[in-house]
């Protein structure tokens, strides 16, 4: 009888966990799909309709997915679809750019809510007290928003994601190197917003979220292997490999503003910025603008550094080079050489399917005839097999963001439903 027993507990024990699967399964399907009806999943994912029909109930039950609208199928009967219920709970994704930090609300489908921009982190004195704070304000407006627009209340907050410019360690989520944002270093923002919204939260590198992004809803969505290559006053990588982030040992894969270029480059690297940094970043080409200004060199520019020394930007100097300044076009040019060696670099090791660029460079006037198209130029001539498409992100300054909500809701519900087909 005892035999019989363990037997019997045994296939119990794996119908149970057979059914968890089934329900990972369907609730991932949905989130792809968005709605189907309980004959048209059974059909696609070959689970028996019974099964179909259980799981459906339990993900009912625990308010993952709702029913919607009947639809008529193909054969002429009506069917109750069902998806997933969006209103189940709220991300936010936030992105603390060297500007201003950018902040959005994200429903479980990952459908920006709401968002805004807000203080300057790199002025902030307080950095964990000034963050909270600025959560807290944007809620209240996002709520605020909603009730006088006579929307409910939004659901739930259940996550929140924070993209930095810094190294993260992987363990503790410690910055461990944040050289844009000094007053960051060695903070652990996981756990002050843990203690303060209880919730969980997840803290990771800018460049790296905005690779992700652009991997799900960007440039990079029809693809497995991808680089997004983000260049403003930093430089960076984020690397996606079958469609998963490349981290590297320490969290530190993609610092591409560190990369050399020869033997003179070795022990260039300063506490602040790597070579690449010193000479190819949009901060780089301010510093080479003031520096030809200050040698009398002939310029459109000097006029005005003479009226505004703070009005020579980078915008400005691509301006002036599409001008047909000689001086601007120097600097634009010898920026893109060297952009132009680093992506080769990436791609020769990489070889990935798509080169994404972002970042405050790509925002410049006549960016892709002064950078865009010597770069895609420099890499087919220098790659010895077939070259990746270089593209500019179709995310802009949303894709940090858009990428901090997508690993909130990811780590969340995958932890949940972790089976996919």
């Amino acid at each position: 009888m005892a035999r019989a027993s363990a037997v019997q507990f045994s296939r119990t024990a794996n119908a149970i966990v057979q059914n968890e699967i089934n329900i990972s399964i369907i609730f991932n399907y949905l989130r792809e799909r968005g709605s189907a009806y309980r004959a048209q999943i059974s059909r696609d994912l070959t689970i028996s309709a019974p099964a179909v029909s259980r799981a459906i109930e339990k993900l009912m039950e625990r308010g993952y997915v709702v029913e919607t609208e009947p639809i008529r199928t193909a054969s002429g009967k009506r069917a109750v679809t069902v998806s997933l219920n969006v209103a189940k709970g709220c991300v936010i994704g936030i992105d603390l750019l060297k500007e201003h930090l950018r902040i959005g609300l994200f429903d479980y489908s990952g459908v920006m809510i709401d968002s805004c921009s807000g203080m300057r982190f790199a002025e902030s004195a307080d950095a964990p007290r000034d963050l909270v704070r600025e959560i807290e304000q944007f809620l209240d407006r996002a709520g605020t928003r909603r009730r006088e627009s006579g929307v409910d209340r939004a659901p739930e907050l259940k996550a929140i994601c924070i993209g930095v410019p810094a190294i993260v360690e992987a363990t503790s989520a410690r910055l461990t190197s944040a050289v844009l944002f000094p007053n960051l270093s060695d903070l652990n923002l996981k756990q002050i917003l843990c203690e303060h919204f209880h919730v969980p939260v997840y803290v990771e590198n800018d460049v790296d979220l905005s690779a992700l992004a652009e991997n799900q809803y960007g440039q990079g969505r029809r693809h497995h292997d991808l680089v997004f290559v983000e260049v403003s006053a930093g430089i960076g990588a984020g690397i996606i490999i079958d469609n998963n982030l490349v981290r590297g040992i320490n969290g530190a894969s993609g610092e591409l503003g560190y990369m050399v270029f020869g033997p003179d480059d070795l022990g260039r690297t300063s506490k602040t910025k790597g070579p690449l940094e010193q000479r190819a970043s949009t901060e780089a080409m301010r510093e080479l603008a003031h520096k030809a200004i200050a040698e009398n060199r002939p310029t459109v520019m000097a006029e005005r550094a003479r009226s505004s020394p703070d009005g020579i930007t980078p915008a400005l100097v691509c301006s002036a080079a599409l001008e047909g300044d000689e001086v601007a076009c120097e600097i634009v040019s010898s920026i893109t050489l060297l952009l132009s060696a680093a992506i080769v670099n990436l791609i020769v090791i990489i070889n990935p399917e798509i080169v994404v660029l972002g970042g405050e460079i790509c925002g410049f006037a006549g960016f892709e005839t002064l950078i865009l198209d010597p770069i895609r130029e420099a890499v087919r001539m220098s790659v010895p097999f077939q070259s990746p498409e270089i593209v500019i992100s179709s995310l802009g300054e949303d894709a940090g963001v858009i990428g901090a909500a997508h690993m909130a809701i990811e780590t969340l519900l995958l932890g949940k439903y972790p089976y996919r087909i």
